[in-house]
């Protein structure tokens, strides 16, 4: 359908409220499933506002540069010493002639002047798109054309034009897509401020084939390798060094459809240099051949994808395996194996509330589908005859359940838990409240998978209010106002729509700042290293401390939303008050924390700052006069 034709449709719909719009769409059924189409995106993101996001158009205005900001950064970036060469390659095969204009014509904006655009035809059937070639190289002589005699696919003519390339660094730009005019100017000055840097990717967003309209923004988290296997993370815009594209080997033909998301995988297992500009550099062209429209208007690139991660994940020789994800075939899940059968201690500090602590005892033990483990419970001052019946009932009836005592006072969660685990015989060890309930069978098969993988520090889950329609925790997001540390989507409906970016954050696993103790895995070897949990920090931030140690020291958090539980939060736990000293305890925890992890507090690297002041729900919000 033209463009004008949908944009009139598009029209009548508005005008004509939903009853109209619906007649309207029975009697013209191209038109149904070209909108049915359009709304089979990440869910939500082009059909309602996000939970909680201001309008993207409002946050666009706020932070766009105008006229005279645009010639500052052109002064700026032309006063630069050492300015890189940066080369952008452009596989063409026949895109609608304006849409090719406007794409060079966005790399003719640039605010920083040393690139060269490589631009190579795959043998476009149509002819005027080689003369169209050929008049824009005459304009500019930066601008350098390439023809193949016959059509190889995006990912043949992308080689051929970095077979062309000059550049120190190379950007990736569809033929139909724009930059914003800052957008060389800000990956270079990642570069200038970190010369080691291997690759640079920024945030994007959707434009309409009119151009009229920004929508559908992807802000993303700084680079999350975990998550790249899940979902292709970096996209847009991204750039390279040369040096490090063309030994990883370029492109691979056999990937095209997800022939980026090929190249970042093997990128992204030579290097760990790679950079986040936290900012809408990119912006991809919605019309009916792009898949930034629909995805399932390329349907091979989902088989694509499918080889691409399988190749990853054969050259890292983990032995993982990845299937589509059931609910969401946008994303992939990587199931590592369990690597024989090591015995699992949960260690679940408990007093009193005999029903609470029944519940998550026997979920644990009827549901779990890994049956090498051990429960400790850890009692802390039970006053309650009828618990310590059902303490001996249980021990007697499984015996993989026994019983510890930790008789200190006041009440330390961090010091029940350490001497847990020190009277523990596991490999593995699960940090459990005693307030959970499990609710996915094989939750130890997936946080034990996860915990055994040499890099991975500690694995949290995806925890659900009772009703299992509302989100408590889904990873933890470090220096959200006096919160200091939130549980990420908390109190969000399962529901609800959701951005890109709070979709990727709650349905791909991934990595993160910390996770709940609530529901924790750790080996022993690293739980030892780290020397347990702090006990200063006695009844909260203990289990974030420690993961923000475990990130000092090189392992990763991984949240995987595979493992789901219950989490009754608080039933059994008091209510601090104002003249309560647990208040003015939990005060003086929250200043050592936020004191001790100041770097991470001013800047979460896995929460754009687009969210900063969005509190748990990763919601977009206004920036702060003058930031």
């Amino acid at each position: 359908m033209a463009a004008f034709g949908f944009r009139r449709s598009a029209r009548r719909l508005q005008a004509g409220g939903m009853l109209a719009a619906r007649r309207f769409l029975n009697r013209h059924p191209r038109v149904k499933q070209a909108v049915r189409r359009s709304l089979r995106l990440v869910p939500s993101v082009l059909q309602r506002s996000a939970l909680g996001d201001v309008p993207y158009e409002a946050y666009r205005d706020a932070v766009a540069l105008d006229a005279a900001s645009l010639e500052a950064l052109r002064h700026e970036t032309a006063g630069w010493a050492g300015r890189p060469l940066v080369s952008v390659l452009v596989a063409v095969y026949d895109p609608p002639p304006e849409f090719l204009r406007l794409c060079v014509g966005s790399v003719l904006a640039q605010a920083y002047d040393r690139w060269e655009l490589c631009l190579v035809d795959d043998a476009s059937p149509d002819p005027a798109t080689w003369e169209l070639l050929t008049a824009l190289a005459r304009d500019d002589e930066r601008i350098r054309v390439g023809r193949r005699a016959t059509n190889g696919g995006i990912s043949a003519a992308t080689n051929d034009a970095l077979a062309m390339a000059a550049g120190d660094y190379c950007c990736l730009l569809d033929h139909d897509d724009v930059l914003a005019p800052e957008a060389l100017a800000e990956l270079v000055r990642v570069i200038r401020a970190d010369p080691g840097t291997d690759v640079v990717y920024s945030d994007e967003d959707r434009v309409t084939a009119d151009g009229r309209r920004h929508l559908a923004p992807h802000f993303k988290p700084d680079f999350s390798p975990d998550q790249l296997f899940g979902v292709n993370l970096v996209t847009h815009l991204a750039c390279l060094r040369t040096s490090v594209l063309r030994d990883v080997g370029g492109f691979d033909p056999a990937c095209d459809g997800a022939q980026d998301w090929d190249l970042f995988l093997r990128v992204a297992a030579v290097t760990d240099r790679i950079r986040h500009v936290p900012r809408v550099l990119y912006s991809w062209r919605l019309h009916d051949r792009s898949t930034a429209a629909d995805m399932t208007s390329k349907p091979y690139a989902i088989a694509a994808q499918r080889r691409a991660v399988e190749k990853a994940l054969a050259a890292a020789g983990e032995g993982a395996t990845v299937e589509q994800d059931p609910t969401w075939p946008a994303y992939w899940r990587v199931r590592h194996p369990v690597v024989g059968t090591p015995l699992v201690s949960i260690v679940i500090p408990s007093k009193d509330s005999l029903a609470v602590v029944r519940r998550c005892v026997d979920s644990v033990l009827a549901r779990s589908t890994y049956t090498r483990f051990e429960i400790v419970l850890v009692d802390t001052g039970s006053s309650d005859p009828a618990v310590w019946e059902w303490y001996a009932e249980t021990a007697r009836t499984d015996d993989r359940f026994r019983l510890e005592h930790w008789s200190g006072s006041p009440f330390s969660y961090a010091d029940s838990c350490n001497t847990g685990a020190a009277q523990s015989r596991g490999e593995i060890l699960v940090m459990l409240n005693n307030d959970t309930e499990v609710v996915s069978p094989d939750w130890l098969e997936t946080l034990v998978a996860e915990a055994q993988r040499p890099r991975v520090g500690a694995v949290g889950c995806l925890l659900l209010y009772p009703g299992a329609d509302t989100v408590q925790h889904a990873g933890i997001s470090l220096g959200v106002g006096d919160a200091v540390a939130v549980n990420t989507l908390s109190g969000a409906p399962v529901a609800a729509p959701l951005s890109i970016a709070q979709h990727m954050q709650l349905h791909v696993r991934r990595n993160v700042s910390a996770v709940t103790a609530a529901c924790l895995a750790i080996r022993r070897e690293v739980w030892e290293e780290m020397g347990g949990f702090d006990t200063e920090l006695r009844v909260t931030y203990n289990d974030v401390d420690l993961c923000c140690r475990l990130g000092a020291a090189g392992y990763r958090i991984v949240y995987t939303p595979y493992a789901t539980l219950l989490h009754h939060e608080g039933v059994s736990v008091r209510r601090l008050t104002d003249d309560d000293r647990d208040l003015a305890e939990f005060r003086q925890a929250r200043s050592l924390f936020a004191s001790r992890w100041a770097g991470l507090m001013e800047r979460d690297p896995y929460r754009n700052p687009a969210f900063a002041g969005s509190g748990p729900r990763f919601a977009l919000t206004l920036p702060a006069r003058g930031a």
